[in-house]
């Protein structure tokens, strides 16, 4: 490995705060206002910190090879990204970030153009910002650096651990309250059902979900657990719904590329 892990632990931590800093910019501009895109309290984006350690990891003996490096890169953002939207998915029983309405989507989890980009950041990343995050963190005393980061570590565990307790919360709530056909009652009673369970957890947690994400409403969450439950009494017997050629196509292809990149990693 090119990096040693107290490199990787620091390539996570920054890269996660710099992907919040762009996200939530890129949606300040947008909407005209302040909105926090990340899926959790605190100023970190965890899914850039993960594909920077994936580029970090698996990436640098591609260094002189621009076209093999561009698709490594390509191939491990498609990784990460659907894992990440599969993940956020089984949480909250509705996808965080859809692409279902886009051309070239992989199960309304990945944009297959947005690949590309993250293609063009491996190269940028491996060839440029690693390096120089690497001499920056060089500077830095090593022990001063291990505090920083056990600190910072701890800090985005409780967070994690906050926002998922809040979460489950509103499932457990959820079950308890029986039939979700009352779907409207549900929703304008959440905050409600966050007092009665003695959780204020909760109703902090559903504010900041709804506020950095305007379109996953409590009430869309409750319904869409709803259309899950009758969709799948409906497929019950159906061997791989939903698929169709050119989702054949894209797993063909890029399972056959993953392996042709993991062999030659292996055997250079």
């Amino acid at each position: 490995m090119s990096y040693t892990w107290y490199e990787v632990f620091w390539f996570f931590l920054l890269y996660s705060f710099a992907g919040w800093v762009i996200g939530t910019s890129g949606a300040a501009l947008k909407e005209k206002k302040f909105i926090d895109v990340g899926f959790l309290f605190g100023p970190w984006c965890p899914s850039y910190g993960f594909g920077a350690v994936g580029f970090a990891l698996f990436l640098p003996e591609l260094k002189g090879q621009p076209i093999f490096l561009f698709a490594g890169g390509v191939i491990l953002s498609f990784i990460i990204t659907s894992l990440t939207g599969l993940t956020l998915e089984r949480i909250f029983h509705q996808k965080w970030k859809d692409y279902s309405r886009r051309r070239f989507n992989f199960g309304g989890y990945v944009n297959l153009p947005y690949t590309v980009v993250w293609g063009a950041a491996a190269l940028l990343c491996i060839w440029i910002v690693n390096p120089f995050l690497s001499k920056i963190i060089g500077i830095l005393p090593y022990g001063l650096g291990k505090v920083i980061l056990i600190i910072a570590y701890v800090v985005i565990v409780i967070d994690f651990i906050g926002t998922i307790s809040g979460i489950l919360s509103v499932h457990i709530r959820l079950a308890r309250l029986g039939k979700l056909v009352l779907v409207e009652e549900v929703a304008d009673n959440l905050q409600k059902a966050a007092d009665y369970m003695g959780n204020g957890l909760t109703g902090w947690v559903l504010k900041h979900l709804e506020k950095s994400h305007e379109g996953l409403e409590i009430k869309e969450i409750i319904r869409s657990k709803l259309q899950r439950r009758e969709k799948a009494q409906e497929m019950t017997g159906v061997f791989a719904a939903g698929c169709g050629f050119y989702k054949l196509f894209w797993l063909f292809f890029l399972g056959s590329f993953l392996g042709d990149i993991t062999e030659t990693i292996f055997c250079w």
